[in-house]
C-alpha cells in the first residue's frame, strides 16, 4: 500500500495523462465547458462585480510585476489575482455550471431518491 497522500497520487495519474488517452466524450465536454467560461467572462467583463474585483486585485498588487493575463481585459497580474478576477467575470457572466445540462443532477437524485426509499422491496 502506498503512502503517499490520495491527492499526490491523483497528481502523479493526471500528470501522465496524455490528450489521446481522453475519451472523445469527455474532450466534448471541456470543449463545452471551456467555450462557456470564455462567454461568460465576455458578458460579465463590465459588470460591477467584474471592476470591483479588479481594483481590489490592483490595490493588493501595487508593484507587483504581474505575468498573467486577465481574461478580455487584457492586464497582466499575478497568478491568483488573475485567477480572482477571471472566476468573479465568469461569475458575473451568469453562465456558471449548466453547460448541456436541462437540470442539475442533484434535482434529479433528490426527486428520485424519496420514491426509492418509499418504494416497498420486490419479493421473489
Amino acid at each position: 500500500m502506498s503512502t503517499s497522500s490520495i491527492s499526490r497520487r491523483l497528481s502523479r495519474w493526471v500528470a501522465a495523462l496524455a490528450y489521446s488517452d481522453l475519451p472523445s466524450e469527455v474532450l466534448d465536454r471541456a470543449r463545452g465547458v471551456t467555450l462557456q467560461g470564455v462567454s461568460s467572462c465576455l458578458l460579465g467583463h463590465d459588470f460591477p462585480e467584474t471592476m470591483q474585483a479588479i481594483r481590489l486585485v490592483e490595490e493588493e498588487e501595487l508593484g507587483c510585476g504581474g505575468t498573467t493575463t486577465a481574461l478580455v481585459d487584457g492586464r497582466r497580474f499575478t497568478r491568483a489575482g488573475a485567477a480572482f478576477i477571471n472566476s468573479e467575470m465568469m461569475f458575473a457572466g451568469g453562465k456558471w455550471d449548466a453547460f448541456r445540462m436541462v437540470v442539475h443532477p442533484s434535482c434529479a437524485v433528490r426527486s428520485w431518491l424519496p420514491r426509492q426509499r418509499a418504494a416497498p422491496a420486490a419479493s421473489s
